[in-house]
């Protein structure tokens, strides 16, 4: 039986070799509305210099658009899908991509900042739970902070089969963890995106 983990990297290796290098192969419905959220993401602070962490990182577009925006970062990528890993490692190899699931691989290494984009509305099953463990998860691996987004249940039409968060509730969990938070639910009617950080 397939593991819900396993599901869902079996799901982007389709996209991916139906697709191949572009924002389909990530479910994306454009370009533009994945630049877009990096560009929300990438708000967090200061990069320029900085070490970071892209969780569900792809095909490693996004340091593709730090690099256009000439944005100069240590960057890592993880992502759960060999897949896009050997695409983005073909890519960019100069860069570290690897093939990891931060709730079930040892990670030791820690980061300034980490991100993720895209990686929550697939999940089916314990959707809050494992939700909340990913945002700890990669809250810990921060040195700095955390930048992600979601789809949002603030908006009028959702999708089925795709995983909405109350941007509500999300918050009085982030504020758990750290009272330094922001949202940010100006850019697109159906998504959010999210910033915790360690100290102010």
């Amino acid at each position: 039986m397939k593991t819900h983990y396993q599901s869902i990297s079996d799901y982007y290796t389709r996209l991916v070799k139906q697709h191949g290098i572009a924002p389909r192969s990530l479910d994306w419905g454009s370009k533009t509305s994945q630049e877009l959220r990096f560009n929300i993401m990438s708000q967090v602070a200061n990069l320029e210099g900085k070490k970071i962490l892209d969780v569900g990182c792809g095909l490693g577009d996004f340091w593709e658009y730090l690099q256009a925006q000439k944005i100069q970062v240590d960057y890592t990528g993880y992502d759960i899908t060999s897949a896009m890993v050997e695409k983005a490692s073909a890519r960019f190899p100069q860069l570290t991509i690897e093939c990891k699931n931060i709730l079930e691989d040892k990670v030791e290494e820690k980061f300034d900042y980490v991100f993720a984009s895209g990686i929550l509305y697939l999940l089916k099953n314990n959707q809050a739970t494992i939700s909340m463990k990913l945002i700890s998860r990669m809250f810990k691996l921060s040195i700095k902070g955390l930048a992600f987004n979601s789809l949002s249940t603030w908006t009028e039409n959702q999708e089925d089969n795709e995983y909405y968060i109350n941007p509500a509730e999300i918050l009085n969990y982030a504020r758990q963890l750290t009272p330094w938070v922001c949202i940010r639910h100006d850019y697109l009617p159906n998504d959010f995106t999210m910033f915790l950080y360690k100290e102010k």
